[in-house]
């Protein structure tokens, strides 16, 4: 004998009304009009073990990192670092360089960036070049300092890059000679007549020669939606939407249209305030469409080494900062250690090879990528073929390393998530999030001991991110506790 309650099916059993546990599919609420899909599966043997809409096509955004991180600690190893070398052209003679300093690149994503490791920042970096000049006897330099990033090529925007994407720092390009995250910062002021002026930028030399403000004042509201529009080549900048500068100075980031440029030219000054003069004359930026290709001569001597923290570190920085460069960077090293040409799209087209390798049942047909970070709208996934990627991973000699790396492993604990709770230790993930995007993946740790690799992706709704998330929490629970 039956009885029904409003929703729940029950089976009466000795007089008492006992609720049978709802489907996962009831679990997961969603935003009216949105399009949603999950899957969960085995880690060891990829079967789907309960999916909704699991074979739907949804736009990942920065869950597609996963694959790409995966990928890269394959193709070049757990603990391998790029260098960034200086060099030297022509003769010292009393102390004086008759020649010029090259910076040249090894891929290092972090060099000279200020938000991470301390070896890496601009003062760090430049100050074991400037140690090394003053042991081989240079106190000045009579030519230039040059930045070659020709390890990699140089690129314009990636297919299906947004327009208010491009010119700010989520955006940035890879190069083989990154500095500062590729980025700058551009402080906005008040002021009268025009109501807000651009302060100042850091690093100093951006190669941006002007800045256009087409933006308003927001004032006291704090929300920002202030943009830097811009291709990556070309100036000026246009400082477009709400800004609120009217009680203090607003800090907003932006893409170098080349960085290794802009490496150069601050390491010059670094140089000169350190008392080693540098004479030659100033270097303009191009204004070419792409950054030059302009590899070091053959003829020089090697001063310096600067090394990157290993792969896996990197990757810690991809999974719980949701790095875009950064990503897009270790894709196409990895790529280029195939044998591929070095530029991202070819890091793409590597990584859907690899992955096609790996007997993934519902690959290729469902898989389409445009780029290695998931910022792009063009990408498109399903949930049940992100999940049997995931489990694909497992068997991987890197895998227990790498899935500690995630949001939830070893010194990565999540914060304000109230879609974890209950699940420290349980549960090792990736977000992502756009506009009318967001998603999870990642693996969970059944109540039974069984590990579970799962993705959740929600499109095309209305109200923030955060509400999202939120509906995740019984789902994952469920998880837990049932399978």
């Amino acid at each position: 004998m039956y009885c029904f309650s409003p929703g729940i099916l029950g089976l009466v059993f000795t007089g008492l009304c006992v609720a049978a546990p709802l489907p996962d599919s009831a679990l997961l609420s969603h935003p009216p009009h949105s399009q949603w899909g999950y899957a969960l599966t085995d880690a060891k043997t990829g079967e789907v073990v309960s999916e909704n809409e699991g074979h739907r096509f949804l736009v990942p955004a920065s869950v597609v990192k996963l694959l790409t991180t995966a990928f890269a600690v394959e193709k070049l190893g757990a603990k391998r670092k790029f260098p960034t070398v200086l060099y030297q052209t022509g003769k010292i003679e009393n102390g004086v360089l008759h020649g010029d300093l090259w910076i040249r690149g090894g891929g290092n994503p972090v060099f000279g960036s200020d938000r991470g490791d301390s070896s890496q920042r601009p003062d760090a970096a430049f100050g074991l070049f400037a140690r090394a000049l003053k042991k081989a006897g240079i106190r000045e330099v009579a030519g230039n300092v040059y930045g070659d990033a020709s390890l990699l090529d140089p690129e314009g925007p990636p297919t299906g890059a947004m327009w208010e994407d491009i010119g700010n720092y989520y955006a940035a390009a890879p190069s083989g000679l990154c500095f500062h995250d590729n980025s700058y910062s551009l402080w906005l002021n008040s002021g009268i007549e025009p109501p807000i002026l651009v302060q100042g930028t850091d690093p100093k030399h951006v190669g941006i020669y002007s800045f256009q403000i087409n933006a308003e004042d927001s004032g006291p509201e704090r929300g920002d939606s202030c943009y830097i529009l811009g291709a990556f080549w070309n100036t000026p900048r246009l400082i477009t939407g709400k800004c609120p500068v009217e009680k203090q100075p607003l800090k907003i980031r932006g893409s170098l249209p080349d960085p290794a440029w802009t490496c150069a030219r601050n390491f010059e000054d670094y140089l000169n305030d350190q008392g080693i003069a540098v004479k030659g004359k100033n270097i303009g930026r191009s204004e070419d469409p792409l950054p030059p290709k302009r590899p070091m001569p053959k003829d020089t001597v090697r001063l310096a080494e600067h090394s990157s923290p290993d792969l896996l570190n990197l990757i810690s920085v991809v999974h719980n900062r949701s790095d875009n460069l950064y990503a897009t960077q270790i894709l196409t090293l990895a790529a280029l250690e195939t044998g591929a040409p070095a530029n991202s799209a070819s890091g793409v087209q590597a990584l859907e090879s690899w992955l096609g390798t790996q007997k993934i049942p519902n690959l290729p047909a469902e898989l389409h990528l445009v780029d290695g970070n998931g910022l792009s709208m063009q990408n498109r996934i399903t949930t049940v073929a992100l999940a049997q990627s995931l489990s694909t991973f497992t068997t991987a000699p890197w895998f227990p390393a790498w899935r500690e790396t995630l949001i939830g492993g070893q010194g990565h604990a999540f914060k304000f998530t109230p879609y974890a709770e209950g699940l420290h230790g349980k549960l090792w993930a990736k977000t992502g999030s756009m506009t009318g995007v967001s998603s999870l993946a990642g693996y969970i740790k059944a109540r039974s001991g069984r590990i579970l690799a799962f993705a959740v992706i929600v499109n095309h709704f209305d109200g923030p991110v955060a509400e999202v998330r939120d509906y995740w929490g019984p789902l994952l629970r469920a998880w837990q506790e049932r399978y």
